[in-house]
C-alpha cells in the first residue's frame, strides 16, 4: 500500500475514533438506597453495538469488581466485591447482580466501556449507593411540663430510633421548618440514634395553635413538596402543646394614686367623701387588729 493509502486509512480511523469518542455515551443506573440483607442491579448502559464492545468493566471507588471481556474463556471474572455476594445467573455484559449486601457494599460505583476498533475506552459517572438499616419504630419527643405561658421559653428534644445511616432530625413548628440557630444535636457514641434540641420562646401567636413534628429520615429533609416514597426511610411524630395567657400582674395602689384620682375624677365634695370614708374603713381595719392581738394574748 502506498503512502497515499495509508494517510486515507489513518484518515478513517482517526475520524471514526472522533465520531466514537462524541457519540460514545456510557451511563451507569443503580439505586441510591438498597435495604440490609436485599439485592441491587447496577446497569452499564452504553450506546455502541455488541459487535464493537471488547470489554466491559464494573467499579467501585476506582477498583474493578467486576469484568467482561469478548472472547475470553470464560468471558466474566469476578473480583472481591466488599459487603455483597456475586449473583453470576443474572449478570452479564450489561448488568451486575448482587446479593446479600452488607453495610461495606456502600460506596461509589461506575462502569467503563472499552471498543475494539478503534480502541477507545469510555468511563460512566460514579453513583452512590448506600445500604440502609431502616428504623423500627417512630422517633421519641419529650419535654418537660404540659402546659405553657405566652413568653415561656420550651426546650422539646427529639430521639430517632436506630438505624443505619444515623437519621437526620428535622422539626417543624405549625408545619414550618425550624432555622438551625434554634437546634443543637446529640449523637449517641454507642448505637445509630441521634437527639436534637429543640428551643425557643412562645409567643403570642402560638396561644391559637403549637404544634411541633419531628422528621426522622435518611437521607436529610428534602422539603415540604417531597412524598415518603422518595426517602429511604421516614419516620414522624407529632404533639400538640398547650398555651395559657400569661398570669394577669398585680397592681397596687397607693394613696398617693388614690388622691390623685379623687383629684382628677371627682368634685371637690365627693372626694372629701371619698377621704373620710378611707380613713374611716382604715381606722377600722386597725381597731380589728388591735383586738385580735388582745384577744390573742389573753
Amino acid at each position: 500500500m502506498n503512502s497515499r493509502g495509508q494517510e486515507y486509512f489513518q484518515a478513517i480511523a482517526y475520524r471514526e475514533e472522533l465520531e466514537c469518542s462524541w457519540t460514545f455515551h456510557v451511563e451507569l443506573r443503580a439505586p441510591r438506597y438498597v435495604s440490609l440483607g436485599s439485592s441491587a442491579i447496577l446497569k452499564c448502559d452504553y450506546s455502541v453495538s455488541h459487535e464493537m464492545v471488547h470489554k466491559v468493566e464494573w467499579l467501585r471507588h476506582g477498583k474493578k469488581i467486576f469484568q467482561y471481556v469478548k472472547g475470553r474463556r470464560p468471558p466474566f471474572r469476578n473480583y472481591t466485591i466488599p459487603g455483597a455476594h456475586m449473583d453470576w445467573t443474572s449478570s452479564n455484559e450489561r448488568q451486575l447482580s448482587v446479593r446479600n449486601l452488607d453495610f461495606d457494599a456502600s460506596g461509589a460505583y461506575s462502569c467503563e466501556v472499552t471498543t475494539e476498533t478503534p480502541i477507545y475506552t469510555k468511563p460512566s459517572e460514579e453513583r452512590e449507593m448506600t445500604v440502609v438499616q431502616s428504623q423500627m419504630e417512630d422517633p421519641r419527643i419529650s419535654f418537660r411540663k404540659p402546659t405553657y405561658s405566652v413568653g415561656d421559653w420550651i426546650e422539646v428534644n427529639c430521639t430517632s430510633a436506630p438505624a443505619n445511616p444515623t437519621p437526620h432530625v428535622t422539626w417543624l413548628l405549625n408545619g414550618k421548618q425550624v432555622e438551625k440557630e434554634a437546634l443543637k444535636s446529640f449523637k449517641q457514641k454507642r448505637t445509630s440514634t441521634v437527639t436534637t434540641q429543640l428551643r425557643f420562646q412562645i409567643q403570642e401567636d402560638h396561644r391559637e395553635q403549637l404544634e411541633l413534628t419531628c422528621l426522622a429520615t435518611i437521607p436529610n429533609f428534602l422539603g415540604h413538596d417531597a412524598t415518603n416514597t422518595e426517602y429511604a426511610d421516614h419516620r414522624a411524630q407529632s404533639i400538640a402543646i398547650e398555651v395559657k395567657s400569661p398570669p394577669p400582674e398585680l397592681n397596687t395602689i397607693s394613696d398617693h394614686s388614690r388622691s390623685s384620682s379623687c383629684q382628677t375624677s371627682m368634685s371637690p365634695l365627693q372626694c372629701l367623701a371619698f377621704l373620710l370614708l378611707l380613713v374611716c374603713c382604715q381606722t377600722s381595719l386597725a381597731n380589728r387588729s388591735s383586738n385580735f392581738f388582745l384577744a390573742d394574748s389573753l
